[in-house]
């Protein structure tokens, strides 16, 4: 049961939060580059360097939104809308790097396997894949919806048609996913989503697998073939789930969840782990945790993320502190960088790991009352 625990702090990192929640303005999570901590201002209009000791080193006014990436060589990028651009930590400059088709909304970046990609404009989605290293664009297709995995070998797109709502919104009548061989970009094969048809869902690889959520089915399929075993996820009556797919040596492992709407601290979450591609249940574990999205053990200390906090335990469950709505980095001796918010006002900062005290070097009122 040991290493089924350990699995479950490794699976509550990749936990996405599903319901509605409220978005804080803040700065963006800091970068660190050797004694350097780099953010956007909560408009994103404005990119910023400090000292780890917390003094302000420069200020760059942006021409529009931007992100930042940390690309697989370690350079950071910053996105503007479809050009990326080389980043000078030391003054704050940049130097255009690539421009994607002007088309393109937006730019994200997978280290994974170095590729660029991005939605286009138009009446009907499409998505687009540039290179990592030569910025080539490699395809471009129609109705992709997100890149949903990728290595050396292969890309999986998941593609969705949208269906128009009243009020200009969307859903989706029908949703996909397309395996591409990574060298050529030729199609290979095609799974259709049947019980929710809309595109985004967790996609996996496990050994020669992909493995994918369906509502509550879980889809194994052949990377060579493209052949689909369709299956009823093993979960307790009237649970959530399966969410947080993930491999852990060639093994399935994923979580459901029985909520307590009269305490939410006495939700139980059972952690499964399965054979692939059969799907037998080899583990399975109940555990009580609340809205546990991430989590980092540093020493004899357990670190977890929540939807709006993060908080400090010790091995036998004290906890050490809690704090509301931290974007952070992961511990860089023993301490934690991060952006913030409280009472109107965002923040960023440093938190010391072992006391759960904070400092803070960047401050802007960001909502009037």
């Amino acid at each position: 049961m040991k290493t089924l625990w350990t699995i479950f702090l490794a699976l509550v990192a990749v936990m996405p939060c599903f319901g509605t929640s409220i978005i804080f303005p803040t700065y963006s999570t800091p970068v660190v580059v050797d004694e350097t901590l780099i953010v956007l201002s909560p408009d994103r209009l404005e990119l910023i360097g400090a000292s780890k000791a917390g003094k302000e080193l420069w200020r760059q006014k942006l021409s529009s939104k931007g992100s930042l990436i940390t690309h697989r060589s370690g350079k950071i990028l910053l996105t503007q809308g479809a050009a990326v651009s080389s980043l000078d930590t030391k003054r704050g400059s940049s130097e255009p790097l690539f421009s994607a088709d002007p088309k393109v909304e937006w730019v994200r970046y997978s280290p994974e396997t170095n590729l660029f990609w991005g939605p286009l404009e138009g009446k009907e989605p499409a998505l687009s894949l540039f290179d990592g290293a030569t910025h080539v664009c490699l395809a471009t297709e129609k109705l992709g919806e997100t890149m949903a995995y990728a290595d050396k070998d292969l890309v999986v797109l998941a593609k969705g048609r949208r269906k128009t709502s009243e009020g200009g919104g969307y859903s989706f009548s029908k949703g996909w996913l397309e395996a591409f061989d990574r060298k050529t970009m030729k199609k290979v094969w095609t799974v259709e989503f049947e019980d929710q048809p809309w595109p985004h869902h967790y996609v996996i690889r496990c050994g020669n697998y992909i493995v994918s959520d369906d509502a509550s089915d879980l889809l194994v399929i052949d990377i060579a073939t493209g052949k689909v075993r369709r299956r009823r996820a093993v979960k307790p009556e009237d649970a959530i789930g399966p969410s947080g797919l993930r491999d852990d040596n060639g093994f399935l492992t994923y979580l459901t969840s029985e909520l307590n709407y009269a305490d939410f601290n006495q939700s139980k979450q059972t952690l499964y782990k399965l054979s692939v591609p059969d799907l037998k249940v080899i583990e399975s574990r109940a555990v009580k945790v609340i809205e546990a999205a991430s989590s980092e053990k540093v020493g004899d200390l357990l670190i977890t993320d929540a939807l709006y906090r993060t908080a400090c335990f010790r091995p036998d469950g004290t906890k050490v502190w809690e704090h509301f709505q931290l974007h952070r980095t992961p511990v860089v001796d023993g301490v934690i960088y991060f952006s913030d918010y409280n009472k109107g006002v965002a923040r960023m900062g440093a938190l010391d790991v072992a006391t759960g005290k904070q400092r803070f070097f960047l401050s802007e009122q960001v909502e009037t009352k």
